[in-house]
């Protein structure tokens, strides 16, 4: 819950213990600074008078990060439109896209880091894949920036895709036509992790082309609690780390 007066002056609720935060925060790694331990939905301000509720992880590599994308088992549709994709769908605890707009917003107010977790069909926990900085801006589509990949698995997201627009089925864009998803499509992709959501291991010829072409070869995310598809967080980079 957030209380908000006149001039974005606001009271944020912590769900952790009940106590009224004095400061309105503009991610989770502003809630983690300021004591919040416990993962949860917080809302957060993006700009005077815009609040947003987003998923805070505030375990994995020392919490405060925001979640913008979440997978679990395929119950929400990703296959939307471009309004959609700006504007974000699904809810911040289950399966959802927190919205290109809301997305460039969070990432504007200084330097981002995007982390995500992958693991396989067997459940194995595999590493991650870390960029560094990461910013979509807001002209050309919100076109991708990203950059400084580090992890266990090999880029097929960075190199290919930086650089590129956002397109989605309805923008006239094939690729997003033919994927059923909004992502930054690049001849056509080398990674889409909104793809479609495949239940079991890759029964046919089309789905192993597909996520050959993923380069996350049959792996899934997990946010280390729950057996999720995949997890998308971003939260400050450069000095952050190690904090």
């Amino acid at each position: 819950m957030m209380l908000c007066k006149a001039l974005s002056l606001c009271l944020c609720l912590s769900p952790s213990d009940g106590r009224y935060l004095s400061f309105c925060p503009s991610d989770c790694a502003s809630l983690y600074y300021n004591g919040v331990r416990r993962s949860g939905v917080y809302t957060i301000v993006l700009s005077p008078g815009a609040t947003l509720p987003v998923y805070c992880d505030m375990e994995t590599e020392g919490g405060g990060w925001t979640v913008f994308q979440r997978r679990r088992d395929g119950t929400v549709s990703f296959n939307r439109g471009w309004s959609e994709y700006r504007d974000g769908f699904g809810e911040p605890r289950g399966e959802h896209w927190l919205g290109n707009q809301n997305l460039h917003l969070l990432s504007n107010q200084g330097h981002y880091s995007l982390r995500i977790d992958l693991q396989d069909w067997s459940h194995a926990h595999r590493h991650l894949s870390e960029f560094d900085p990461f910013n979509p801006d807001e002209e050309n589509q919100y076109r991708l920036h990203v950059s400084g990949f580090s992890g266990t698995v090999e880029d097929s997201f960075g190199w290919y895709h930086d650089q590129q627009g956002f397109s989605t089925p309805d923008t006239g864009n094939i690729c997003a036509e033919i994927s059923h998803s909004g992502w930054w499509f690049h001849q056509c992709f080398y990674a889409n992790l909104n793809g479609v959501y495949y239940k079991v291991g890759l029964p046919t010829r089309t789905d192993a082309r597909i996520q050959r072409e993923v380069g996350y070869s049959r792996f899934q995310v997990n946010t280390r609690r729950n057996q999720i598809l995949q997890i998308w967080i971003v939260g400050p980079g450069g000095s952050r780390w190690g904090q």
